[in-house]
């Protein structure tokens, strides 16, 4: 696996969080809007992720040690070779776990750039329970799970695609992230399959209510 940091997109830091935690990171663009970061980050360092949310999901693969990841305000800790799938819009942080270091990658992508054009058999039955659903958890994705060395060795492909930029690299990204969704709908037992889609107004209220809550 390609590892070097300088090929991958420089991270966000705290102040691109705007007061409503919102990260105001464009990750990628309107064309291809993905991003891969990756992070290392030392055994005495507290806080890895600063608390903050953002419209685009997000993949967190621990390349290196472990980290605890909080999605909203449930706490999983997560080790080398796991991964966690946090839904769009969800207030989420990572933590040092036990002064442990830690190397993760984080792929960031909108769910316009998979889902279909029109509402299909794929967009309603995998694609809406996982990507639209209000009541929709995070994923711990540990070695329990069926296919885990598939999803594995999906998001490992796409780190390796994004780092070497070959020539159709933006076709195979797309094509290795249903790859993942596949794998990940193979665990039905995780998907919300009960879809509640909220309007943006509740949505605005509900972002209002995260952060009055982290500071409560």
């Amino acid at each position: 696996m390609v590892t070097q940091p300088y090929i991958f997109t420089p991270n966000p830091s705290e102040y691109d969080i705007d007061t409503s935690l919102k990260e105001i990171t464009e990750h990628g663009d309107s064309l291809f809007p993905v991003s891969v970061y990756l992070t290392n980050h030392p055994a005495d360092q507290a806080n890895m992720i600063h608390t903050h949310w953002h419209r685009e999901l997000e993949i967190l693969y621990i390349f290196r040690g472990k980290m605890e990841i909080k999605v909203e305000g449930v706490s999983y800790i997560a080790k080398e070779g796991e991964l966690v799938f946090i839904p769009a819009n969800q207030l989420h942080e990572a933590l040092n776990y036990q002064q442990t270091a830690c190397t993760f990658f984080a792929i960031v992508f909108d769910a316009t750039f998979i889902e279909s054009r029109v509402s299909d058999l794929i967009q309603q039955s995998y694609l809406d329970p996982l990507l639209h659903s209000a009541d929709q958890q995070a994923i711990h994705i540990t070695s329990d799970f069926v296919s885990h060395m598939n999803i594995q060795q999906a998001l490992t492909h796409i780190i390796d695609l994004f780092a070497l930029k070959e020539p159709l690299y933006e076709l195979a990204i797309k094509a290795e992230l249903f790859l993942f969704i596949k794998y990940l709908c193979q665990n039905t037992q995780y998907i919300n399959r009960n879809k509640k889609p909220i309007d943006s107004k509740s949505k605005l209220n509900t972002y209002k209510c995260k952060k009055i809550l982290l500071f409560y």
